[in-house]
């Protein structure tokens, strides 16, 4: 009985997978690496303005066509 237990918990304990990342495998970003200024804050700020000039120019293209 005892033994099944062990041979159950120690089963279980070896099917955590071993791709998942863990915290302590992780690092702070690198802003001194150029990509990850690109990837982090250059790409996002651009989607931001492109998406709101998307926007502007969607509004405007209906507020020119409820006019005519």
């Amino acid at each position: 009985m005892f033994i099944n237990a062990y041979i159950s918990i120690l089963s279980i304990l070896h099917q955590a997978p071993q791709e998942i990342p863990k915290e302590s495998d992780s690092e702070p970003v690198d802003f001194t690496d150029f990509d990850n200024i690109l990837i982090y804050i250059i790409i996002p700020i651009l989607i931001f303005i492109l998406y709101f000039a998307w926007r502007q120019m969607k509004k405007r293209e209906r507020d020119r066509r409820n006019r005519h």
